[in-house]
């Protein structure tokens, strides 16, 4: 029983930790869009 529990909280540390990046990646383009609004 312990062995499953520890994988299911493995699997959503992995989930937490895409969902993580991939929010900052999101944020970094944000930046990049505006950065060049103000260029141009």
């Amino acid at each position: 029983m312990k062995g499953i529990e520890t994988e299911r909280l493995a699997r959503i540390h992995d989930f937490h930790e895409e969902t993580t990046v991939a929010h900052m990646m999101n944020e970094v383009h944000d930046k990049l869009k505006f950065t060049d609004y103000i260029q141009f």
